[in-house]
């Protein structure tokens, strides 16, 4: 991704459909999975923070590290002071968590950005405390992939059965797997079809409409396991 993809991000994560339903799922996820087990002194990492879309939901579970690569993005991480910024990547740049570990490790949109996804995984397991797990979410489908896949740069895109098999063959058990961002998809497949922009903020109160309609989706995660989408989430632990 480049500066003007992070300034992009940083005018509409407030506001756009798709950051505002994903945070309302993510929620969810965390506070109904009982894989996941925190409290207020819990430590809790994400890594590709990029401008801290995710971090207001992430800081009400425990202390907070945002780990972002961009410059640009890592000084414009919006959030709580209590939140500590570190710059590092995967699956080798690491050094500024220095062996912590965490309650919670989260990556949100980020495995589709790195090349070698397998060392990746095998990079976060000494930072996963004992009892601790990690939460992914992917785009979806590779189909799908598209202009805007390669300008944001991504590599690939997952089915939920590729997700799972890659955590399993690194070691890890999955705890939920599933798709999200399912009720709006047939919008997302279609304008994919046609290859329509997904960018920008919707007008004519479609803004509004569709925040409400993914947001919906809150209600059923984890509890139900949605068989298409256009996201997969999973929970994991090793």
């Amino acid at each position: 991704m480049n500066r003007s993809d992070f300034e992009e991000m940083l005018t509409t994560q407030n506001i756009h459909w798709w950051f505002e339903g994903k945070r309302r799922v993510i929620d969810s996820i965390i506070r109904k999975h009982k894989a996941i087990s925190l409290h207020k002194n819990s430590r809790i990492l994400e890594i590709g923070s990029g401008t801290g879309s995710n971090l207001g939901i992430l800081s009400k579970y425990g202390h907070v590290t945002a780990m972002e690569l961009d410059d640009y993005a890592r000084k414009n991480i919006q959030g709580t002071p209590s939140i500590t910024k570190v710059k590092g990547w995967l699956p080798d740049g690491l050094d500024e968590i220095q062996r912590e570990t965490f309650s919670l490790i989260c990556m949100f949109d980020v495995l589709e950005h790195i090349a070698d996804e397998g060392l990746a995984l095998e990079a976060l397991k000494p930072y996963i405390a004992h009892g601790g797990c990690m939460f992914i979410t992917v785009p979806a489908y590779q189909w799908m992939f598209s202009a805007h896949d390669v300008k944001l740069g991504h590599y690939r895109r997952y089915t939920r059965k590729m997700l799972t098999g890659l955590l399993a063959s690194h070691g890890f058990s999955v705890d939920y797997s599933g798709y999200i961002n399912t009720f709006l998809f047939p919008l997302m497949a279609l304008a994919r079809a046609f290859n329509l922009s997904g960018s920008g903020i919707p007008g004519f109160g479609l803004n509004r409409i569709f925040t409400e309609i993914y947001s919906l989706e809150a209600f059923f995660v984890p509890s139900v396991s949605f068989p298409f989408g256009g996201s997969v989430a999973a929970v994991c632990h090793i």
